[in-house]
């Protein structure tokens, strides 16, 4: 018995003279299947997203990252399929974000239905005990030592005083206190809060039989008893207030962030931010990267990132500098704002921003892991798939005045924060 491939959802785009299928079907439990064929490849990528992240760890700080350590870590069912997955030359992982969990495996393609099996079971099998919890406690409080001394915890200390009340502002791995307190019936209560057909997507990439595949899912997942839920938490919508906020840390450079509240993953436009990124920090062509390094020598890189969430976003500008430098930074990197909001983007930047633009997002499907990563995001978030010719085709149909009218509407007023030693004279507001 095979499934009838009447009412999926099926794209096509060519590449290099191949064709590349993309397929979309829900399974008759709920759960959304998501298969991009890439003929003659022998490496087949698995990704499993479920809908749950540190956006929904209630009051019980770092739950979410707790889980994913439990079900892709200490699991005794874990243990198979990381000994499977060896012995057949794979590699497997898990990822908690804000807004999402994630399992994912690159394995040869000949043993794609040999390990599916205890994926499977490592999801709808959950049974943790009460040791697996106490060992796992003690390499997450581990973990959280580690990453608070590294360079990467400044991003926690941004998104702390970025948001004031938006559970986006909490660290993902959470906070030693709560991680020492949770205990298995909380877990067991997370798993069954968040873990249900609907929340959850299975994004496959290589040479695989849609039909093939479907059934074998539709077989293997009929042997677990998955329960139905509706239990929804979106990041709350929140007005960010504008100003300054100094967070004071003994630190060799001073860190700065420059934020500007944008919308969201459901936004239809929100490549333009990505443009307004491309020109502002991102590569040795950026006008920030020219000013503050090549003219004046002030940083050794900046960037622009687009942080986008389903419900808002954020257009960040972050670099670190020394302490005494920071104001100039500052400054010139207001003056670049003012000016890309009144003076025209030439003809030959547009360009090469779609040039580059069009080459980078063609260089992202280059792997199976990560067109994976791509149609499942977007998968789990907004419930659609935008193929890479329609992207790539948004993206060129920009116009200098699209960019222009962008960043008039909403690159003012910034929420800034900046870390490190504070001067003289500047008042220490954030924490």
């Amino acid at each position: 018995m095979k499934l009838k491939k009447a009412g999926l959802k099926v794209f096509l785009r060519r590449n290099d003279n191949m064709g590349m299928k993309v397929y979309k079907n829900i399974l008759s439990n709920k759960v959304r299947t998501i298969l991009t064929v890439r003929p003659q490849t022998d490496i087949v990528a698995i990704k499993i997203f479920i809908k749950v992240g540190s956006i929904n760890d209630g009051n019980i700080y770092g739950i979410t990252h707790f889980l994913e350590h439990i079900l892709f870590g200490s699991s005794e069912v874990y243990k198979d399929v990381f000994y499977e997955m060896e012995r057949y030359g794979g590699v497997i992982n898990a990822n908690t974000t804000r807004e999402y969990l994630t399992l994912y495996t690159v394995i040869g393609q000949k043993n794609v239905y040999k390990v599916l099996p205890l994926i499977l079971k490592l999801i709808f099998d959950f049974k943790p005990t009460e040791d697996d919890i106490e060992k796992e406690k003690k390499i997450i409080l581990q973990e959280i030592m580690i990453y608070q001394n590294s360079s990467d915890a400044m991003w926690d200390l941004f998104a702390l005083n970025y948001w004031q009340h938006n559970p986006l502002r909490n660290p993902i791995r959470g906070y030693k206190d709560c991680i020492k307190n949770i205990d298995q019936e909380q877990i067991i209560s997370h798993y069954r809060d968040y873990f249900y057909p609907q929340n959850i997507v299975f994004s496959f990439a290589g040479d695989l039989d849609f039909d093939e595949l479907n059934y074998f899912l539709e077989v293997n997942m009929a042997k677990y008893e998955l329960r139905k839920g509706n239990i929804q938490c979106n990041a709350m919508k929140e007005i960010i207030k504008p100003g300054r906020v100094y967070v004071k840390r003994d630190l060799m450079l001073t860190h700065v962030f420059t934020a500007f509240p944008i919308p969201g993953f459901l936004f239809p436009k929100r490549h333009y931010f990505k443009a307004l990124a491309k020109l502002l920090g991102e590569g040795s062509f950026s006008r920030l990267y020219k000013n503050l390094r090549g003219k004046n020598g002030l940083v050794y890189s900046v960037e622009a990132n687009v942080l986008t969430f389903k419900e808002e976003g954020v257009f960040l500008i972050y670099t670190k500098c020394k302490s005494e430098d920071s104001k100039k930074v500052i400054e010139i990197i207001d003056k670049e704002i003012e000016i890309i909001k009144e003076e025209v983007v030439t003809d030959m930047e547009l360009d090469f921003l779609k040039s580059s633009y069009s080459g980078g997002i063609a260089r992202n499907f280059e792997t199976a892991l990560s067109v994976c990563s791509i149609y499942g995001i977007e998968e789990i978030l907004t419930g659609e798939i935008v193929i890479f010719e329609e992207a790539d085709k948004r993206f060129s149909s920009i116009t200098v005045e699209d960019l222009r009218s962008t960043a008039k509407n909403y690159f003012s007023n910034p929420r800034r924060i900046v870390i490190g030693n504070v001067l003289e004279g500047e008042e220490v507001n954030g924490g």
